[in-house]
């Protein structure tokens, strides 16, 4: 895993999974993190918009947040910005 700290955010490459209100499951990749938000990328069509509140499952645990940034890096890849509200990612992460 590489990690690099800057400004108290780490970039890493994790797999996860991103749990939607209605209950669908979609595996990402979360490639940064601090201790208020997470980036992750996912792959394929997604009904996803910025206000959802959206669960991050790594392991047993889960982390719960709300989108703030949506993005489409190429067609069928989009990173999500998510503000966490309830769970500690760094404690998740390490």
């Amino acid at each position: 895993m590489d990690e690099r700290r800057q400004d108290s955010r780490i970039q890493i490459e994790r797999h996860a999974v991103l749990f939607e209100d209605a209950g669908s499951a979609t595996p990402v990749r979360i490639v940064e993190a601090s201790r208020n938000s997470v980036g992750v990328e996912l792959y394929g069509r997604t009904s996803l918009a910025v206000g959802d509140s959206v669960r991050i499952k790594i392991r047993e645990a889960e982390v719960t947040g709300e989108i703030t940034r949506f993005e489409c890096l190429r067609p069928n890849t989009m990173q999500l910005g998510i503000r966490l509200i309830k769970g500690d990612l760094f404690r998740l992460l390490s």
